[in-house]
């Protein structure tokens, strides 16, 4: 985006017509993140400013490791600024003037019991592009398990080469489903629904611990006596609001299956030493928590590999709490 004009004279055309559509207070956001995008957003957003008086820009905090973006719409983001014939749909959902979704689409989301999170590419001149994110917006506004990332190819090419994207749009459903061109949000809806919440991307599950839905998630590793791969890395996590989640769904697991939690446990095990203070702290308290009392003699061995004061007062207390379970009479 360097040396480029963030808003040509249409552009700027298209945003003084919606003046008059946009309802005072209607807000904006400008998420924060460390990806080197956020100056353009945030002079985009001023422009923005200066042309719709009656719209409140407001910024805050991006996810850990997320990147910088526009919500015009919760569960919405665009990473990039809305450019050429992506522009209009954008002052759209600012107007709020996105069709509500038709009884169709209303009985497939009726079935959506699950994130469905989904990152659609276009490109400014994409003469299709439009129409899909008009049906894709109808669907999150609908349901709140959707949830849409959209991602301008041309200014990510990195990106649109990660994810071997050869035309726009292309719409991926958690990093396993795509569609290439035309795009039937019931047929989304229905993959989505069938999908195995294993195979839920880890952003996906980090935002059901976030929301919460730390039990739901219990019931159903528990329900397919499997782990969902993403919890281990959640478990050690910096963040403190997932790595709380991820205990909290861990627990759950414990008090349904005792040996499918232990599995956790010793997925994480061999990760412990390397982990900041704080999160090993929180993780050997879990273990004195929840661990079987064979695990006794590993965890001492991690109890005597702890680094740093908390660590180590968190190990002693983990240890002193799976003794008990070993004595006589208990």
């Amino acid at each position: 985006m360097d040396g480029e004009p963030l808003l040509g004279a249409r552009d700027r055309e298209r945003i003084r017509e919606a003046a008059a559509r946009i309802a005072p207070g209607t807000t904006l956001w400008l998420e924060e993140g460390d990806d080197g995008r956020l100056e353009a957003l945030a002079g985009f957003c001023r422009e923005l400013a200066r042309l719709l008086p009656g719209l409140q820009i407001r910024r805050r905090p991006a996810a850990a490791g997320s990147d910088s973006g526009l919500v015009p719409l919760d569960r919405v983001h665009f990473l990039d600024l809305p450019r050429g014939r992506e522009l209009p749909v954008f002052l759209e959902v600012l107007e709020g003037a996105i069709a509500p979704a038709g009884e169709p689409l209303q009985r497939e989301l009726a079935a959506l019991e699950r994130p469905a999170g989904l990152t659609l590419f276009v490109a400014p001149a994409c003469g299709f592009c439009p129409q899909v994110l008009r049906s894709l917006l109808q669907t999150v506004a609908a349901s709140p398990w959707v949830r849409l990332q959209v991602i301008d190819a041309e200014h990510r090419p990195d990106r649109a080469a990660g994810r071997e994207i050869r035309s726009v749009p292309t719409l991926i459903l958690e990093d396993r489903v795509r569609w290439v061109g035309a795009v039937d949000p019931r047929e989304v809806v229905r993959v989505a629904a069938a999908q195995d919440p294993g195979e839920l991307s880890a952003a996906s599950l980090e935002r059901l611990l976030k929301e919460g839905e730390a039990r739901r998630v219990a019931a159903w590793m528990v329900e397919r006596q499997r782990l969902f791969p993403a919890l281990a890395d959640l478990l050690c996590r910096e963040e403190w609001p997932v790595r709380l989640g991820a205990m909290v769904t861990l627990e759950e697991i414990h008090a349904r299956a005792p040996d499918l939690a232990a599995r956790a446990l010793a997925s994480v095990e061999a990760r412990l030493p390397a982990l900041p203070e704080r999160v090993q702290g929180d993780l050997l308290y879990l273990f004195g928590e929840i661990a079987p009392a064979e695990f006794l003699p590993r965890l001492e061995a991690l109890a005597a590999a702890a680094t740093g004061s908390e660590a180590k007062a968190a190990a002693r207390e983990a240890v002193e709490a799976l003794r008990k379970k070993t004595r006589p009479g208990r």
